[in-house]
């Protein structure tokens, strides 16, 4: 995939991992866990959209908490424990809510029907 294929990717899969989050916001602890969120977005998009690794995985992650659209909690219990998806608790924020709902402005690093 050249790099402009992988810039479309990255972009739908940090679309669908918020689409994900806004639908787990009604969950009881009010988001997902890394590893299951990354389960679900990738059993949601096809094939040619699917992650590189956990590494991938954890870097759009890291982009959406970057930009406020979503925060991560670090729930390991030991120090010994690595930081990685099986120990990260991901919520959407309210604006990456106002994102997916559309009333947030667009987001050039997130798949959005309003980008011409």
């Amino acid at each position: 995939m050249d790099d402009a294929g992988e810039l479309a990717r990255d972009r739908r899969l940090r679309k669908q991992l918020l689409r994900t989050l806004h639908s787990a916001r009604i969950a009881p602890r009010g988001g997902l866990h890394a590893r299951r969120l990354v389960d679900l977005v990738a059993d949601a998009v096809p094939p040619s959209d699917q992650f590189e690794g956990d590494g991938h995985a954890m870097g759009l992650l890291r982009d959406l908490e970057a930009k406020g659209l979503a925060s991560i909690e670090d729930e390991r219990t030991r120090k010994s424990q690595p930081f990685m998806l099986d120990y990260l608790l991901v919520r959407i924020s309210s604006r990456g809510s106002s994102l997916i709902n559309e009333t947030a402005p667009v987001d050039p690093d997130i798949d959005d029907e309003r980008i011409a």
